[in-house]
């Protein structure tokens, strides 16, 4: 099981986009992101921004794979790698190096962990990725 979509805030319905890819193999719900112009698989620290959207072997470099977009407003259901005795809502956790789960790793995680149904290996947590919020300093217009 990969990543997959539990349910969207909006009632728009994602649009499949075709996209260039490493020649790598890819899963149906692979966190995918875009790595000098192509498709690679999203792991660790790197916050994804596509869902691939076909299993295959991309034969080459360079091919274009169906994917969606990740947005805010999609709370995605995934398994959890490795148990996480630790799990807690709220807290982000980084994605595992298969790219189709989130692991018990919060240190630099992009995955926010909306619910979870438990915390052994293979159980399900539903997750958003969340952009930072930005700063924006006002200036000090009495300088």
């Amino acid at each position: 099981m990969a990543f997959k979509i539990y349910k969207n805030d909006v009632a728009d319905i994602p649009a499949y986009e075709y996209l260039p890819c490493d020649d790598i193999t890819v899963k149906t719900g692979d966190a995918l992101v875009l790595s000098s112009g192509h498709l690679v698989l999203a792991t660790g620290t790197v916050r994804p921004q596509y869902l691939s959207m076909k299993s295959t072997t991309v034969p080459t470099d360079g091919t274009k794979i169906p994917v969606i977009r990740i947005t805010e407003s999609m709370e995605l259901e995934c398994p959890l790698s490795a148990a996480s005795a630790s799990i807690a809502i709220g807290t982000k956790y980084t994605i595992s190096a298969t790219a189709d789960s989130i692991t018990a790793t919060s240190d630099g995680g992009t995955a926010t962990v909306i619910s979870f149904d438990g915390k052994n290996q293979g159980d399900l947590v539903r997750v958003r990725f969340l952009e930072p919020a930005v700063i924006i300093e006002e200036e000090d217009d009495n300088v």
